[in-house]
């Protein structure tokens, strides 16, 4: 089974498919340009273990270049977002 997330825009078609990290991705963040293309997506497990939630996204925020993405939230462990 494929578990990859894929973020597709439905007026343009334009899609981008991330990694197929595992079936324990209930998290994940999107990079959508402002034209409304899919650049790309990141899963991640809120869990370490099946009984015990671990992270818990509560906020996404940009600065206002575009530059930079700050998720906010209680999180165990690092996020890594590729060759961004």
């Amino acid at each position: 089974m494929n578990n990859a997330v894929e973020l597709r825009n439905p007026e343009t078609g334009a899609s981008v498919v991330g990694e197929d990290a595992g079936s324990d991705r209930d998290i994940f963040l999107a990079k959508v340009s402002l034209d409304g293309v899919p650049e790309a997506v990141w899963a991640y497990p809120s869990t370490e273990r099946e009984d015990l939630a671990t992270s818990y996204p509560q906020d996404v925020h940009v600065t206002d270049d575009g530059a930079f993405v700050v998720m906010g939230g209680y999180f165990t462990d690092s996020i890594q977002f590729g060759d961004t």
